[in-house]
Order: structure tokens, then sequence, then C-alpha cells
């Protein structure tokens, strides 16, 4: 039993957090991304220079469920001109190994493409669970959101790395 404690210890964990801005990745880890996926005008990205990425996670029937994303999601524009540079949105984030490092934080990054719904059970930590199913995007969506707020508010959406206010 203690061997499988400790090497469920030193598993890698993904930590979904809605207060992050972006992806984290602990030293070492973090500079083989931001290597592999370097900064670059947005308008040269390709899928060749810069791939979808995937994460490969466990779920709690063991099943491997992979999260994907394009470089339009993980890359962000410094700025709306039509030269402006892209940087992979990721944050060099140290989990310490007594806090269930190494882990990786998946921020509001995650968060635009998934919903994330946290239910902390009883409040121990062995009941705390996390689910994640695709967002929807959309028109539909959008008008679904403006109806249900009562026009409240803006509703926000995503395109093409900038953030706007439909009409």
């Amino acid at each position: 039993a203690a061997l499988i404690q400790k090497r469920r210890r030193l598993t890698p964990k993904a930590i979904f957090d809605s207060g992050t801005t972006y992806f984290t990745a602990g030293s070492g880890l973090f500079e083989q991304i931001m290597e592999r996926l370097p900064p670059s005008k947005c308008n040269e990205l390709t899928e060749k220079s810069h791939p979808d990425l995937h994460f490969r996670l466990r779920d709690e029937d063991d099943k491997i469920v992979d999260f994907s994303f394009s470089h339009e999601e993980y890359m962000v524009r410094s700025s709306s001109s039509e030269d402006s540079e892209c940087r992979p949105a990721f944050m060099l984030i140290d989990v310490p190994k007594e806090h269930d490092g190494p882990s990786m934080i998946m921020g509001q990054v995650f968060n635009h493409k998934y919903v994330v719904q946290y239910d902390r059970g009883s409040g121990k930590d062995s009941d705390a669970r996390v689910g994640v199913a695709l967002a929807a995007h959309g028109s539909t969506q959008t008008e679904a959101l403006r109806s249900a707020t009562g026009g409240q508010g803006r509703v926000l959406h995503k395109t093409s790395h900038r953030w706007h206010s439909p009409a």
C-alpha cells in the first residue's frame, strides 16, 4: 500500500482553476513547451509550426480522455494589429510536491473551450470531483444567454483571438 501511495504522489496532476489565466507548467516542461511552440507572427502560425496540443487525463473509471487545443486556442495575440505577435498561453509555475506536484494548472484558456463543474462532495479531499464537458459556442448560445439574463450586461464571445461584444 505504501508503494501505491508513493506512486500516486509522483503522478502528474491536472488542477482545474478558474482563477488562473493561462495553462501552467513546471520547470523543465515549461522550457520544452516554449522551445517547441515559439512566439511567432500570428498570421504566420500553421498547424505544422504550432500543432494541436493534447492533454491526456485519466478519469475516475481509469479511462483515458484527451482534451485538444488548436494553435488558435492556445496562442495569445499581443494586439489586434495585422502584424501582431502570438505567444503560447503558458506560465511557469512549479507546484511543490507537498501540494500534489508535479502538476499543471488548466486555467481560463481551458475553460474557454470546456465547461468545468466543481463538486466538493462532503468537503473531504477524497470526495472532491471535477466534471468536464465541451462547451457550446455560437449565436444560439449567445441568444440563450441574453434571454436568460434579461439583457443585463454584455455577453462576450471570442472570435479570432479577440474578445468582442456582439451587437
